[in-house]
């Protein structure tokens, strides 16, 4: 999802849905750079993660620039295109449409054997249309862990079809370039997010199990309550560690039916977004929150965070969740206390059976029961550790305050 910018954000917010086709032709110039091209903390974390562009655009738009600068980067980088099984020993293009299929599918092969190996970057270089037409590669990286990007050249010509025809290198028909154009297919994911790459991901959920082991050791009353609940406190099987190996902090879900919710386009057509999609952020941890049903990371956004890219806040079957726990409370007092982006998380794990957004619902209930008790003066039951500060409030609800916060890389990218 690559939109190039309108004049201000004002005129992008109130774009209907159905305009998205038109602002991908826009002819407005797109100055700015890829993070992954300029950024030294993107260039950084890249380097020191598993990583697979999806790089989309017309024939003629600057995809081979685009991935020919990648390569100049990240000298690793493996580029996967269907037009190289065309390209004869002596550097001929010989097109034969009969073999695309072929094509695709040695390209794909090409991007398997690299993920296999762990080689990133991974460059899909091809036109990438539709969704399906690169749905390949998303398999691809799923199975081997890797972080997706996509991205498109920012040229000013992207969408002019008369320069595309000049500029394209295998003298691609008018006509063609024009039925692609059209075709051109708006990619939304199913959640935009912060993603850590692998080694930080296994180093967090094993600092998470620390935390829990702490907990279980320094604090009687929350062993002794889970103990009653649950059969097996073990750490490692109290709850399942699922995608460790890919963790994550939801910035914000839009399902597969956001073209009808107003919010979600919103978002979706915030020019922040689109601008750092692909750029890497610092994440700060600053606790653990522990109930009988999930583990999660307490993140801590800064500004830039919260005013741009956040937009994970509670819908109102996801409040009610919240205010089940203070039934004895006035319902808009407790939802006052609620900052925005105390949900800020990522989920280390889950109970068996139950879904992954209830860490968050759990994180706030958390904080939500340790604001209370300080503003009406009540004590907590506290234990100090060499790292934490382990609080149990009741219900197996506790919270591992870190003594010292800790500051991790992440990428802000969507799952597809």
């Amino acid at each position: 999802l690559d939109f190039a910018p309108l004049k201000n954000e004002q005129e992008m917010s109130k774009l209907e849905i159905t305009q998205l086709s038109d602002l991908f032709r826009s002819k407005l110039a797109v100055t700015s750079e890829h993070p992954c091209l300029g950024d030294p903390d993107t260039i950084q974390f890249i380097k020191n993660s598993k990583v697979l562009f999806i790089n989309r655009g017309l024939p003629g738009s600057g995809k081979s620039t685009l991935s020919n600068r990648i390569r100049k980067v990240y000298q690793n980088t493996v580029i996967c295109a269907g037009d190289d099984y065309f390209m004869d020993e002596f550097g001929n293009y010989n097109f034969d449409r009969n073999k695309l299929h072929e094509a695709h599918l040695s390209a794909q092969n090409k991007a398997h054997k690299a993920c296999q190996n762990g080689i990133s970057p991974v460059v899909a270089d091809n036109t990438n249309i539709k969704f399906w037409e690169f749905n390949p590669y998303l398999s691809i990286a799923r199975e081997f862990n890797y972080i997706v990007i996509i991205i498109e050249p920012r040229t000013e010509h992207k969408f002019d079809i008369e320069k595309l025809y000049q500029l394209n290198k295998h003298n691609v028909p008018k006509e063609t370039i024009k039925q692609k154009l059209k075709e051109f297919q708006v990619v939304v994911p199913i959640y935009f997010g912060w993603y850590l790459n692998e080694k930080d991901s296994l180093w967090l959920n094993k600092l998470a199990k620390d935390c829990l082991s702490e907990a279980l050791d320094k604090c009687e009353s929350f062993k002794i309550d889970l103990s009653n609940i649950r059969s097996d406190i073990d750490p490692e099987k109290l709850f399942e560690y699922k995608n460790k190996q890919q963790l994550h902090c939801t910035a914000k879900f839009m399902g597969k039916n956001w073209t009808n919710n107003n919010s979600l386009k919103e978002y979706v057509t915030n020019p922040w977004v689109s601008e750092n999609l692909g750029k890497a952020f610092w994440l700060e941890i600053v606790g653990f929150s522990v109930s009988k049903r999930s583990i999660a990371a307490d993140i801590f956004l800064k500004q830039e965070q919260v005013g741009k890219l956040w937009g994970n806040d509670f819908n109102s079957n996801e409040q009610l969740e919240v205010l089940e726990f203070f039934k004895e409370d006035n319902n808009n007092s407790v939802l006052d206390t609620i900052e925005f982006a105390d949900r800020a998380h990522i989920t280390i794990g889950i109970r068996a059976g139950e879904k992954s957004y209830k860490a968050g619902i759990d994180l706030v209930r958390i904080k939500l029961m340790k604001k209370l008790n300080e503003l009406r003066g009540n004590k907590m039951r506290t234990v100090q550790t060499d790292n934490f500060e382990i609080i149990y409030l009741s219900d197996c609800l506790c919270y591992c305050k870190l003594n010292n916060s800790v500051k991790i890389n992440s990428l802000f990218t969507g799952y597809y």
